[in-house]
């Protein structure tokens, strides 16, 4: 019989500024699952590595993105000479047309022959496509789910969801958004999650559905990371 788990969690960060001077890209990173994130490193210039701070609860501080194609490296002793050298672990191409993106970590079970560990999903995360008082669901499980928020039902494909507005998901009544994910067994639904996603005025809130975190199981994780917004200007 399968079974599933869902825990919820919430980490409220203050809101960073998303728009640097002269239209530089930024992004920030999540871990999308278990992995070893022990010394992995930004690295926009051969001779400069920006440590990362990986987690699933809540983004990490904002980076300045240069080039064409982000490489991320991690320090190993190189056998030949016994020093140290930054070895890439991930190569993440920059979304075209985006400006401001959300880097999701996905841990490979095992490292490619190119040493690469992470896949890496590239998401537009700028104000015009994720505004304040909206929600988007982020599935990075293999599967398809079904989902109803507030009275909207719809699928959640692997990948990130459009933007929901707040005000078109509040039931009269109930207290924050109904949340529900389901996935679909051979002969009938199977429920993962069910309970209600907290608004506050002037957020946006990432709902992130985790893979099972030990290996063989079939649990999986929803965790909601909401993010203060800046107050629109003139205001």
């Amino acid at each position: 019989m399968l079974t599933w788990f869902a825990c919820a969690g919430l980490a409220l960060t203050v809101a960073q500024a998303q728009t640097f001077t002269g239209g530089e890209r930024q992004f920030t990173v999540l871990a999308g699952g278990e992995g070893d994130w022990q010394g992995v490193s930004y690295q926009p210039t051969p001779a400069k590595a920006v440590p990362m701070s990986f987690s699933y609860q809540r983004r990490s501080e904002v980076q300045r993105a240069g080039g064409e194609t982000l490489v991320f490296t991690r320090e190993i002793i190189d056998p030949a000479t016994n020093k140290p050298m930054r070895m890439p672990v991930a190569r993440v191409p920059w979304p075209t047309g985006v400006h401001t993106a959300l880097l999701v970590f996905v841990p490979r079970t095992a490292p490619g022959v190119d040493g690469m560990e992470f896949d890496v999903l590239a998401v537009d995360d700028g104000f015009q496509t994720f505004p304040s008082d909206s929600v988007r669901v982020l599935n990075v499980t293999p599967a398809t789910l079904l989902g109803r928020i507030g009275n909207h039902e719809t699928e959640f494909k692997p990948g990130i969801s459009p933007a929901f507005p707040i005000a078109d998901l509040v039931v009269p009544g109930k207290t924050g958004v109904p949340l529900a994910l389901a996935v679909r067994m051979d002969t009938s639904v199977m429920m993962l999650y069910l309970g209600p996603l907290e608004t506050r005025p002037q957020t946006r809130s990432l709902v992130m559905v985790l893979p099972p975190k030990a290996a063989g199981s079939r649990k999986v994780r929803v965790f909601t990371i909401a993010q203060a917004m800046p107050k629109p200007t003139g205001r």
